[in-house]
């Protein structure tokens, strides 16, 4: 890490995470921050695996966030030196190379894995966002040809971020400890506000409960603005005529110290299992449209 750039919240959260799992070079070390979210999100997350704090640019227009990266716990942990090897990370030499490495991997995955049918979705969402910063291939989403293209440019030219970068099969919280998860939102405002950004989209309509809870923060350095209503559109999800109803809503977040503003959009229904294909393309447009029409 360059000492001469100022560091966000993320840049030392992803330090101290990874001298935890470096460990004197033995990437065996348990990871404090994911240890104390033991007790929040039910079923435990992955202290020992590889965390994913973000992917693609930093500077990017797009920012998509996620709550956590889903996999198994226990395959998590067992798998971390693969996934170091997976995406040549520097693990022999120092701590600092360690880290670097790992960052320029996250900048740089969309040319280091084969991206999954997640990626897909993501594209397909993204794809009727104008002035997103993401130039699609021609043909998408009509020319299957065209979605390993989509996938290595979606995770390249946005920048995901994790609520919790560590890995776990499901993200049920204890809400009796909800409040230990407050600090991860400020990481994720901090890198949020720290360049220009079009669109920020949160993937889950767990999101609007937490920032809800952080209104209640007390000494909050930002504040959030939910809009009333909330759109609803039907979507045919399958041959047999059955309806889902999607949601999103727009929101305002404002850093107080300066009272800056971003605009940014809940998109509620978007973890569903059965929005997928075409179904997730026209979400996507519902979404984009709301996000242009609302005034906040």
């Amino acid at each position: 890490m360059n000492r001469n750039i100022t560091m966000t919240l993320l840049d030392k959260r992803i330090e101290e995470d990874l001298r935890d799992l470096y460990n004197n070079g033995r990437i065996n070390g348990i990871i404090s921050a994911a240890e104390k979210l033991q007790r929040v999100i039910k079923g435990g997350v992955s202290t020992k695996g590889l965390p994913g704090h973000f992917t693609g640019k930093r500077s990017a227009e797009t920012v998509f966030v996620t709550l956590n990266p889903g996999q198994d716990v226990a395959n998590a942990d067992i798998n971390t030196k693969n996934q170091i090897r997976l995406l040549k990370i520097d693990d022999h030499s120092t701590d600092i190379n360690f880290i670097s490495t790992y960052m320029n991997a996250r900048i740089d995955l969309g040319n280091r894995i084969k991206g999954s049918a997640f990626d897909v979705k993501q594209a397909r969402f993204l794809k009727e966002w104008k002035n997103s910063g993401i130039i699609f291939p021609l043909g998408f989403p009509s020319d299957s040809k065209t979605f390993r293209e989509a996938k290595k440019i979606v995770l390249l030219e946005k920048l995901q971020l994790e609520l919790v970068p560590y890995c776990s099969k499901n993200f049920d919280i204890n809400n009796e400890v909800i409040n230990d998860l407050l600090p991860f939102i400020e990481i994720l405002f901090d890198e949020i506000f720290n360049s220009k950004r079009t669109y920020v989209i949160f993937a889950s309509a767990k999101f609007e409960s937490l920032f809800k809870l952080y209104q209640n923060k007390e000494n909050a350095p930002y504040s959030i603005i939910l809009n009333s209503a909330l759109p609803e559109k039907e979507l045919v999800i399958s041959k047999k005529k059955r309806i889902m109803q999607s949601h999103c809503r727009v929101c305002k977040i404002i850093r107080k110290s300066d009272n800056k503003s971003i605009k940014s959009i809940i998109a509620h229904t978007y973890p569903y299992q059965r929005l997928n294909g075409d179904n997730m393309s026209i979400y996507g447009k519902f979404c984009y449209t709301i996000f242009n029409k609302t005034v906040i």
